[in-house]
């Protein structure tokens, strides 16, 4: 049994929410349209298979196979895969971009190692998946020989044996270079040892030679000694001479030392009186900053003490009684509208009440008058039975008959004058309602636009606020500035040393590019400039650099150095200096102020760039700099707020400068409390317009209401008037001849309908009329209701507005004890003002004492460097003096030594003396006993010793050459070990590939023949031809094939080469795509004929019914709703259906 995939569990994996397969042994074609998530099935299984380059997947980086893009969600894939004994194993692995990459083997988390392992050891020969995706074969197909043996090589594993050759030739190399050059040193030394053989001769006529040599040697001694007695006398003389000269210059140096000695004690003491001053100096700024801080604080506290504190309270809290007694007129005017409003309801109610009574008496008056018919209708029945005079009931009945008809023809005109004014009033009711609808639209428009400036009152007061905020954070910050600003002096901290550290190691190792601390390269006011350090003093002692590549550089030496903690790398541009004592430079700085000084300072320009903004400041304009930067330029700065603050020389300036912002604050403030009184009014305009509102819409309802009751009141009028007039029709159609009695029953049968019909009409008119009071009470209550509510706030306000009294009286009470406290401050503050005065004019006499000693200190100084350059240059002469006497004393000593070595030589030669003719002879002598001996060998008693002490090298020399000899034999033997084992796996492997190759050919192609051999026989690295024949085709080369026919062979030669010694899963992503059908069903044919040896999931398109038609398991891909969709249907049930 063969290893196969049985089952594929997707989770969220592009466009895959929760995808589940189940696949089977043989072929799973996986079938869909363009765009539905097709290929994203397979590449999840390769992707749970182990693959590591999200480029294989077809994204750049592994977040993108989230859902999408979804940081939140984890990509999971699990696939259950049953080895050869067929027991299945789960293999899990999870990405997110929290956790990474997790591996599950069974449930349990393991490394990746550990989980690759556990898939190879799935199958007998090595569980092996092969993916070939779209484009693969057509790239395949035009594979040359050498190419299909690469692919082989690859597949059976010649590859790692390839490399272990190359390594061990490289190995053969290096063994034989260090044998050639030991190989070189070994002849070198057995060279050596055979001239030393050769040196061994007797040392006879060499000596008597010497000894010849010697005699005349002794006397060109003693010719020499007489020469160098005579030079070392003329040397003595010399060095006398130079002793004089250095005497005369050491008094020369003693006399000016005695100078520059007096000269230091009065500058000593005149740098003591400096320091002093100095000191009483720095103890003047010291007090005269306290005065500054005490001053300070008592402005503060006149200006933000209690008293203003209480004023401001009390005038809070006369506003709010201001503001609560408005409200309650407002309220009283609600109230009294509405009392208007229930008055007109409750006379309402009073009238539809009075009317109802009417109306109920009316039907009273009915029912009396219906009973009295009835009891006349009932008498006629029973009294008259017999008839009466004729003549008689004809003149009743016509009378009867006439004062009816005019009866009814009154009531006809009195309910038609009734209609008239009913629907004139409805037409009024009408025109009120469409005048009350505009009203309201034109309230309901106001009221937007009304709301808008709500709206934007509210973000002005909001972004106002904020200023209002962040101004006093700045002011905070200015008086830090104050507290800590330096007067004289240069402040240098560790920063500073530590980025001098890291430039001079960076100038060491040459690193270009860097131009040096920030604090050195910009000039200007020394106060300026100290503010500035003190907003940021890191920033300010940064390292000033040409370009990102060198802050890099910079930056990696300061972390070996261990000062990444203090130094920071910055970029800055620089520009040309605009005059001596100022240079502009860009600094990025953080965006604390925001937009809080372009709303404090009015009109601003807004620039691009540098040129731009320089343009602007120097024409007298303020500039915002768009990348929120800040430009130090003649003691201004551009800041984040975007505007040109000038920063001061001196301590008061700046104070002055500090409360010129509290001004400014103060004014934003009252801008602030008037922008607030502003919206309180919109706001109660707002309700006033809201409450108008709404009494329109209880009136235009009223109006409905009325509308409606008047219309039902006209329909009865009408129903009433018809009734009328059938009835005055009915009279005209009586005759005159008729029965008297009977006459008389039809009439009153004809008056009683009318009656019940009218009593009909009058319920109705009740119980509309109850309706509509029923109604007008809810209104009522609802009115009384808001009646209530407003008199409850109005006494809650009432009692609000006496509370806020009597803490106004209470806070009143403090203000004559403040008030002299206050007078007691001015006091004080007046004694500081003095008393800082009488320090300043104090700390000025003491500054022009330090410039007299200054300028004194400076005339010592420079007279004191003359004298030092004066001893300089004689200490120099002296050097060079005694320079000279040393180089002379030098010379006689080694003079001295010759001739003393010239005494000993001549000692010892005592009693051998001869006198020659002369120094020429005796030279010529010496010369010729030299030649005989260089005609002698070179020998000596140590030759022995010589030749024995180089003996042991070379047998040293010999023994590492036959090491290495054996070490390149050991080398060849394995590379022709490695050379066999590549041949039998070669050779095995190549025949099985053969074997297969051929067998699946004629499953498919059935009429033809293929071959396959090497280039060369015996040659297992020559190139791999792949010879076909079709049908009544001749015999060609797989490159020289057509399209089509290569397209389906390479296919196969592919399966055959992966599928041997491996128990293999092929993956097939749309290798079928734009190829022709005839192709692509013969690609099917060889799918088919793979099938026996290994599973195989293919990716295909609608259409293409041949790849379709192989599979044991059709999985249909749609994509709804955002995600992609799955139906897997088995072939057997395909089959049935399409049997049925």
């Amino acid at each position: 049994m063969r290893p196969y995939i049985k089952r594929v569990e997707i989770h969220n994996y592009k466009t895959h929410r929760n995808t589940k397969i189940t696949l089977s042994e043989g072929i799973n074609s996986i079938v869909g349209p363009n765009g539905v998530g097709k290929s994203n099935i397979v590449e999840a299984i390769i992707f749970c298979l182990g693959e590591r380059s999200p480029k294989n997947l077809r994204v750049s980086s592994f977040n993108e196979l989230i859902y999408n893009f979804r940081r939140d969600l984890e990509v999971s894939v699990t696939l259950t895969i049953v080895d050869n004994d067929g027991k299945e194993h789960k293999f899990k692995r999870i990405y997110s971009p929290k956790r990474g990459h997790i591996y599950r083997y069974n449930g349990k988390n393991v490394t990746r190692t550990s989980y690759l392992i556990n898939l190879l050891k799935l199958g007998g020969r090595g569980f092996k998946y092969v993916y070939i995706k779209q484009g693969d074969i057509t790239r395949w197909a035009d594979a040359t020989p050498r190419e299909i043996r690469d692919i082989i090589h690859e597949a059976l594993g010649i590859k790692q044996y390839n490399q272990k050759r190359k390594e061990a030739i490289e190995r053969l190399k290096e063994a034989e270079a260090k044998l050639e050059g030991i190989q070189a040193n070994y002849q070198e030394m057995q060279k050596i040892i055979y001239e030393f053989r050769d040196l061994l001769v007797s040392y006879d006529t060499i000596y008597n030679i010497n000894s010849l040599k010697s005699i005349i040697d002794r006397y060109i001694l003693s010719e020499k000694h007489k020469e160098l007695s005579d030079k070392i006398r003329r040397y003595i003389e010399i060095d006398k001479k130079l002793a004089k000269k250095e005497g005369r210059i050491k008094t020369k140096l003693n006399i000016l030392e005695e100078k520059l000695e007096t000269l230091r004690i009065k500058a000593s003491k005149i740098l003591d009186t400096y320091e002093t001053y100095e000191g009483q100096s720095r103890t003047l700024n010291r007090e005269i900053l306290e005065l500054i801080n005490s001053e300070n604080r008592l402005i503060r506290d006149l200006r933000e003490g209690k008293l203003t504190r209480i004023k401001m309270e009390i005038n809070y809290l006369k506003n709010n009684i201001i503001e609560e007694r408005n409200k309650t007129r407002e309220e009283a005017r609600e109230i009294k509208n509405t009392l208007k409003i229930l008055n007109t309801f409750e006379k309402e109610r009073d009238r539809l009440r009075n009317e109802i009574n009417s109306k109920i008496k009316k039907i009273e008056e009915i029912e009396s008058t219906l009973e009295t018919l009835e009891k006349t209708k009932r008498s006629l029945l029973n009294t008259y039975k017999e008839d009466i005079d004729k003549n008689l009931k004809k003149l009743l009945e016509i009378e009867l008959i006439r004062s009816r008809k005019n009866e009814i023809m009154a009531e006809i005109e009195d309910i038609n004058r009734r209609i008239k004014n009913y629907q004139k009033s409805i037409e009024k009711l009408k025109a009120k309602r469409r005048e009350h609808m505009s009203e309201i639209k034109r309230i309901k428009e106001y009221l937007d636009k009304h709301k808008k400036r709500i709206r934007e009152y509210k973000r002005k007061i909001d972004r106002v606020e904020n200023e209002i905020s962040n101004a006093y954070k700045l002011l905070n910050k200015l008086d830090y500035i104050l507290n800590h600003v330096a007067l004289d002096g240069i402040h240098e901290n560790k920063y500073y040393k530590d980025a001098n550290r890291v430039i001079e190691v960076a100038s060491k190792i040459r690193v270009d590019g860097v131009y040096g601390v920030l604090s050195d390269l910009i000039k200007g006011p020394k106060t300026t400039l100290s503010l500035l350090r003190d907003i940021d003093i890191k920033g300010w002692y940064s390292i000033v650099v040409k370009d990102r590549d060198t802050a890099l550089k910079v930056l990696e030496i300061a972390r070996d150095l261990g000062k990444e903690i203090h130094v920071k790398i910055s970029n800055v541009e620089a520009t040309k200096d605009l005059d001596d004592t100022s240079v502009i430079y860009i600094l990025k700085y953080p965006k604390k102020i925001e937009n809080l000084l372009i709303n404090l300072f009015g009109d601003i320009n807004r620039v691009n760039g540098i040129d731009e903004a320089l343009d602007t400041v120097n024409k007298g304009k303020r500039a915002i700099h768009t990348d929120g930067a800040f430009l130090i330029y003649k003691g201004g700065v551009i800041s984040p707020g975007k505007i040109l603050i000038k920063l001061p020389r001196d301590i008061d300036t700046i104070l002055n400068v500090r409360n010129k912002f509290l001004s400014i604050i103060n004014k934003r403030e009252e801008y602030l409390v008037k922008l607030k009184k502003t919206l309180d009014d919109m706001k109660k305009e707002e309700t006033n317009l809201l409450s108008k509102t709404m009494t329109l819409k209880l009136t235009i309802n009223f109006i409905n209401k009325n509308i409606k009751f008047f219309s039902n009141i006209i329909k009865h009028l009408e129903t009433k008037k018809k009734l009328k007039e059938d009835m005055l029709r009915g009279y005209e159609e009586i005759k005159s001849g008729d029965n008297e009695i009977s006459h008389r029953i039809s009439e009153l049968d004809r008056k009683i309908e009318a009656i019940v019909e009218d009593r009909k009409l009058i319920r109705k008119e009740i119980e509309e009329l109850t309706r509509e009071i029923h109604n007008i009470d809810g209104e009522i209550a609802k009115l009384r209701g808001r009646i209530d509510i407003f008199r409850k706030l109005n006494r809650e306000r009432l009692s609000k507005i006496e509370k806020l009294k009597r803490n106004i009286e209470n806070l009143e009470k403090d203000i004559p004890q403040l008030v002299e406290k206050i007078r007691e401050t001015s006091l004080e503050l007046k004694r500081i003002r003095q008393e800082k005065a009488r320090k300043m004019k104090e700390l000025k006499n003491i500054g022009n004492k330090l410039q007299k000693y200054r300028k004194l200190n400076t005339k010592i100084n420079e007279q004191i460097s003359k004298i030092l350059n004066n001893i300089k240059k004689l200490r120099a002469h002296e050097i060079r003096i005694k320079e000279k006497r040393s180089i002379t004393k030098g010379n006689m000593l080694m003079l001295q030594r010759t001739i003393d070595d010239l005494k000993s030589k001549l000692e010892e030669y005592h009693g051998k003396l001869i006198q020659l003719m002369d120094k020429d002879e005796a030279k010529r002598i010496y010369n010729t006993l030299e030649d005989e001996l260089k005609k002698l060998p070179q020998s000596s008693e140590l030759v022995e010793k010589w030749y024995l002490e180089r003996l042991e090298p070379y047998k040293v020399y010999s023994m590492r050459r036959d090491e290495l000899i054996r070490e390149k034999e050991e080398i060849l033997n394995f590379i022709n070990e490695i050379d066999n084992k590549r041949e039998d796996i070669f050779y095995r492997g190549f025949k099985d590939i053969k074997e297969r190759f051929y067998k699946m050919f004629k499953e498919v192609y059935p009429d033809g023949e293929v071959e396959i051999r090497l280039e060369r026989d015996g040659d297992i690295d020559s190139d791999v031809l792949v010879y076909v024949q079709f049908l009544g085709k001749p015999k060609i080369l797989l490159s020289t094939a057509s399209g089509g026919e290569k397209t389906s062979l390479i296919l196969l030669l592919l399966l055959s080469i992966y599928s041997v010694n491996k128990d293999a899963v092929f993956i097939l992503d749309e290798i079928d795509a734009h190829m022709d059908l005839r192709v692509v069903d013969d690609i099917a044919n060889i799918i088919k004929a793979q099938r026996k040896y290994s599973q195989i999931t293919l990716v295909t398109l609608p259409g293409h019914d041949s790849m379709i038609n192989i599979a044991d398991i059709i999985i249909p891909v749609t994509f709804t709703n955002q995600h992609s969709r799955v139906f897997p249907i088995k072939r057997e049930f395909l089959d049935k259906i399409r049997g049925g």
